[in-house]
């Protein structure tokens, strides 16, 4: 039995992620607000500010992602910074796998900023604990954290932390 739901952000419920937060996951919704701000950019002089919340390995894709895109479809206009609320980026990984994702990090001009907790997010951008920090964006993205989505609770499903409950 193969049960491919993907999951979702856990920062769905940031004040303003209902109307200012695209998160990465489920891709789809991604995928087509994405698609949606390069032809913007395309045929206006708009400059894509994104944001990206989260300094994971879904958060470092992306931004790397976005960057090549932003490089090739645009010529470079935009800016892309990657938030992450801890005091690394990548904890997850070895210490050697850290270093060359984030040499390619600096060497695609991706803004990294660590140790800041977004509390809002708004049409001005990101919005941080300190209270007294803007990050600005116009096009936020959240990779930060997965959870699984909440309609399982609604099924007969036996779950284990709302994921479903798998064993051998």
């Amino acid at each position: 039995l193969s049960i491919d739901i993907g999951i979702t952000s856990r920062l769905v419920d940031l004040p303003g992620a209902d109307k200012f937060l695209i998160p990465a996951k489920p891709l789809g919704p991604f995928s087509q607000a994405w698609s949606a701000l390069i032809e913007r950019a395309k045929i206006t002089d708009f400059s894509p500010r994104i944001a990206i919340l989260g300094g994971g390995v879904a958060g470092v894709e992306i931004a790397l992602a976005m960057a090549f895109r932003l490089k090739t479809e645009l010529a470079g206009r935009g800016h892309v910074q990657l938030i992450e609320a801890g005091s690394e980026l990548l904890s997850e990984l070895r210490p050697q796998a850290r270093k060359v994702l984030i040499r390619e990090l600096e060497r695609s001009e991706i803004e990294i900023t660590l140790h800041t907790v977004a509390t809002e997010v708004s049409e001005k951008g990101v919005h941080t604990a300190s209270g007294a920090d803007l990050l600005e964006a116009n096009f936020i993205v959240s990779a930060a954290g997965a959870q699984p989505h909440a309609w399982l609770e609604n099924t007969r499903l036996e779950l284990n932390d709302g994921y479903i409950t798998v064993d051998e």
